[in-house]
């Protein structure tokens, strides 16, 4: 007998998609951050990014602003070695921070926790943020911007303000290429004063010559799953090389071994040069955990590509449970429902990804993924529950043409299905 979906999940669907507070009467989200003493420095930076960013936010469609503190600003700040006024003068970068900041779409607390463990696009392109809870149970923006204050409404949206910003590569790369010397330090020059040999470090107990100790590099095991509907095969660089040849649209890669840590990693049409990228993106972080997954998303046409790490925006699976993580890449769909036993439990918008955990126990929920073509919902394709297994991550996308879409199916960790 087919099992019906349980209350508590069922509310949590109703919860991520239909509670949300009242709008403000005739306040905007710029009218907050204005009217703010401890967001006086992001209201500053308001003022200098383009008319367009201050007009959306001044009464635009819906959007979600992360909004950090002074103190926030003042602390990247110093972590960037940067005099604060610097900062706030470097225009390209004020103007990638407030569009990292803004996130499509009015989402409130409750339905930010019911979506822990998921990334949400933001208005920087190719760029998202992940949500997280700190073990006494507030919410965190990428793990370091904790939520001070929720669910701030206004006419356009919400404001939660957080202690931190938020930075990523492109931010971090835009600052790269404008390289000064921090204030107070200076390069050393050579000097011919002294002609003494710097003393060989030697050992406490013998005293003799010891070397340097060897740096242990840790390989690890990678594999990439090309999800970018509207490029063909392409090959994959890593750090400079080339490790993967001809991967195709909807293809996962054998695993190959790679150094853990920041690895520069690049794609280009198969056979092309690397100075013909279609994606590239320096220091990726590659962590020492095991097998990881690396999709290559978005839209080559709408300039969102990105390499996301799937594995690691999840915690591990509750026992005896199944996280199913859903990805839309349709063509020609405006979004794909995801109907659990005939509810409707999210839509998600093109290159949008959604993720869930039920329980194992005889696995028998109905599942559907359906196209949303104007205003008509597709017949769509199911999920067959002898599939799955306990303990496990499981990726399901939707991908090719609206009116015969293919589904992939992928077990993301491995190890941990039985």
């Amino acid at each position: 007998m087919r099992k019906t979906l349980l209350p508590g999940l069922l509310l949590l669907g109703m919860l991520m998609w239909s509670l949300t507070p009242a709008y403000g009467q005739g306040t905007s989200i710029l009218d907050i951050v204005q009217g703010r003493e401890e967001l006086s420095t992001l209201a500053g930076v308001l003022e200098l990014v383009d008319g367009d960013i201050r007009a959306q936010l001044d009464g635009g469609s819906p959007v979600t602003l992360l909004a950090p503190t002074n103190v926030a600003f003042a602390n990247v700040a110093s972590a960037l070695d940067l005099p604060l006024d610097d900062l706030l003068q470097n225009r390209d970068v004020l103007i990638q921070i407030v569009q990292y900041h803004t996130v499509p779409g009015r989402i409130s607390q409750i339905a930010l926790e019911a979506r822990v463990g998921e990334v949400l696009p933001t208005q920087l392109v190719g760029a998202f943020v992940s949500i997280e809870t700190r073990d006494n149970g507030t919410l965190a923006f990428n793990g370091v911007g904790d939520v001070l204050s929720a669910d701030i409404s206004a006419t356009n949206g919400l404001v939660h303000i957080i202690d931190d910003v938020l930075l990523n590569r492109v931010i971090t790369e835009t600052l790269a290429n404008q390289p000064a010397i921090p204030a107070g330090t200076e390069t050393a020059e050579p000097t011919t004063e002294s002609t003494e040999a710097t003393p060989e470090p030697t050992s406490e107990t013998t005293g003799e010559v010891v070397t340097p100790t060897e740096v242990v590099v840790q390989m690890v095991q990678v594999r990439f799953f090309h999800l970018a509907s509207d490029m063909l095969a392409v090959d994959v660089f890593v750090n400079g090389n080339l490790i993967l040849n001809d991967l195709n649209y909807g293809e996962t890669s054998f695993y190959v071994e790679v150094t853990s840590g920041p690895n520069d990693l690049l794609i280009t049409a198969t056979g092309a040069s690397p100075d013909d990228a279609l994606l590239q993106q320096a220091r990726f972080p590659i962590g020492t955990e095991g097998p990881q997954t690396i999709a290559i998303i978005g839209s080559l046409e709408a300039s969102s590509l990105s390499f996301v790490k799937l594995d690691s925006a999840f915690p591990g699976v509750p026992q005896d449970h199944v996280r199913l993580l859903f990805y839309n890449a349709v063509v020609g769909a405006r979004a794909v429902d995801v109907m659990v036993d005939d509810v409707r439990f999210a839509r998600l918008e093109p290159y949008q990804t959604t993720a869930f955990e039920l329980p194992y126990d005889d696995f028998d929920y109905e599942i559907e993924l359906k196209p949303v073509v104007g205003n008509d919902v597709l017949n769509g394709l199911s999920i067959n529950g002898d599939d799955v297994s306990p303990n496990a991550t499981y990726f399901i996308g939707l991908v090719g043409p609206a009116e015969g879409p293919q589904l992939l199916f992928y077990v993301l960790s491995a190890a941990d299905a039985v």
